[in-house]
């Protein structure tokens, strides 16, 4: 680096995201550190473990500056080395450090946080976990290793119960209503409802935060609608997700991968990538097999399998039998116009040993569906493969996972084979699929019939048309748009009635 000097780095101002100096504060107070470089030494450390490289901070709102004497101390060079070292390219100018290490830090930040989260924040095991990082093995193995993983061994046995809210109690009589939502012999779905402005997200997260506490495992959530989630840091904190915000962030998900070498495997991996990139445009029979063998022979190859390599085979294809792409070559050109939708960073079984908050409010109606459809089709492959989750002494199913999204109705009228099977069938695997939506009637689908596969249904105040989809959550006919602010009808499995139950408080008016 002969353009940048050690006089240089000391007197350069460095900065990152506001979220991860938020969250530098928070480990200045947990570590005892009398000084903000502590943490952020830390947080590009831990980012430097992982040999990807970190997101752009773009756009984002950045923190008060720092400058390199304070960041570095006495060894700038050593740190600037190992920056340039992961990044295997030199510096030849300053601007490209400071964003540099403005990304490290930030990464870094946001996993030491899903790491203190993930050890249930636990300052000893967190403590243990800094000083084997500090140790961390060459190899493979090493840049994917995190404690978010979560083995079968790992996982927590017992009772998972949550209360409907806060305060959650019944109207009727004041006690608790709570629901044990692993408990044998009942689904782990649940299906929550409500119009805008009812407190359907803030509740859904309630329940999230108080099965995170007891189960310590991965949650993937999907906001799809106002990108909001992300602003409510107090809500999720506690979940330690980590914050993807789709496209100018890519998941970090090998999405397409064989689990082995035969054709037979690859064509059914295939048939299923068609099915659901079918959702998101109408193919006509020759172009559904035109995409079904270009995907199959893409997986054939090394490396991973992207939209750009299943584009080129796809043009491989139509030429080989003089046929045009038509609507087929025009969504893959749109998918691989702009930012990819998908890095293959990590393995379907990292992936979904990490939490993640999948933010797609910025993407187009068609990338959105596309997005959540193939990791369903990731979470249905690898879940399915594992055997079941461990019951404890009373049948209680330890948690591997939860996948919650919120205004699920974007998703629910296309009937998706991997949600379907999810729902059906992944319970014994330990997977809870929460749906949170505006009304019964998003859930009332003829061919794939969720209600009957729900653990349990929440109603908070909206309009619903369709009689039957209501008594077939709630077990009879119930007023929804007649429930106050932070009213809730739920009925608890085995119980056959349904409850009343305040489920939030709605803020009280100041007295004029």
């Amino acid at each position: 680096m002969p353009d940048i000097s050690f006089l240089q780095i000391g007197t350069t101002t460095f900065s990152t995201t506001k979220e991860a100096d938020d969250l530098g504060k928070k480990f200045e107070q947990l570590l005892g550190a009398q000084t903000r470089y502590l943490p952020a030494r830390l947080a590009i450390t831990r980012s430097l473990a992982d040999s990807t490289t970190p997101p752009s901070i773009e756009g984002q709102e950045l923190c008060k500056i720092i400058k390199g004497n304070q960041l570095f101390g006495g060894e700038p060079f050593a740190w600037v080395a190992l920056i340039a070292q992961h990044r295997q390219a030199p510096f030849g100018q300053m601007k490209e450090l400071q964003q540099s290490i403005g990304e490290h830090w930030h990464r870094g930040m946001k996993l030491l946080w899903s790491d203190w989260i993930s050890l249930g924040e636990d300052f000893d095991a967190f403590l243990v976990f800094l000083a084997t990082r500090a140790g961390v093995q060459e190899g493979a193995a090493s840049r994917y290793s995190s404690t978010a993983a979560v083995s079968t061994e790992n996982l927590r046995n017992g009772p998972i119960v949550v209360r409907i809210g806060d305060p959650g109690t019944d109207i009727s009589t004041g006690k608790p209503v709570d629901w044990t939502c692993n408990a044998p012999g009942y689904s782990p779905h649940l299906a929550l409802m409500g119009g805008t402005g009812s407190g359907k997200t803030h509740l859904g997260l309630n329940l999230l935060r108080q099965v995170k506490k007891q189960a310590n495992c991965p949650i993937i959530f999907f906001d799809i609608a106002k990108g909001d989630i992300a602003l409510k840091q107090e809500l999720i904190s506690p979940l330690g997700l980590e914050h993807i915000e789709v496209p100018r962030s890519p998941v970090p998900l090998n999405f397409l991968v064989s689990q082995s070498a035969s054709v037979r495997d690859r064509n059914d991996l295939a048939v299923s990538f068609r099915d659901s990139f079918e959702k998101i445009s109408r193919l006509g029979a020759n172009q559904k097999d035109i995409l079904r063998q270009a995907v199959t022979a893409a997986l054939g190859e090394e490396g991973p399998t992207s939209f750009e390599r299943i584009k080129e085979f796809v043009e491989r294809e139509c030429e080989s039998r003089q046929e045009a792409g038509g609507t087929l070559l025009s969504v893959l050109n749109d998918l691989t116009a702009g930012h990819p939708l998908f890095v293959p960073q990590y393995n379907v079984q990292e992936f979904f040993s990490r939490s993640w908050l999948i933010d797609l409010h910025n993407c187009s109606d068609t990338n959105q569906k596309l997005v959540v459809f193939l990791i369903l089709d990731a979470a249905k492959r690898y879940f399915m493969s594992l055997p079941d989750a461990p019951t404890d002494a009373e049948g209680n199913r330890s948690f591997r996972c939860i996948i919650a999204i919120d205004e699920a109705r974007r998703v629910l009228g296309f009937k998706h084979p991997s949600l379907s099977n999810l729902i059906r069938l992944a319970r014994s695997k330990g997977v809870g699929i929460w749906l949170m939506s505006q009304s019964p009637d998003d859930f009332d689908q003829e061919e794939d019939d969720f209600l009957q596969n729900i653990g349990i249904a929440i109603a908070l105040h909206t309009n619903a048309n369709k009689p039957r989809a209501l008594r077939a959550i709630l077990g009879g006919d119930a007023n929804l748009p007649g429930l106050a602010a932070g009213e809730a009808i739920t009925r608890i499995p085995p119980k056959q009635n349904y409850v009343r139950v305040k489920a939030w408080e709605p803020p009280k008016r100041a007295k004029v």
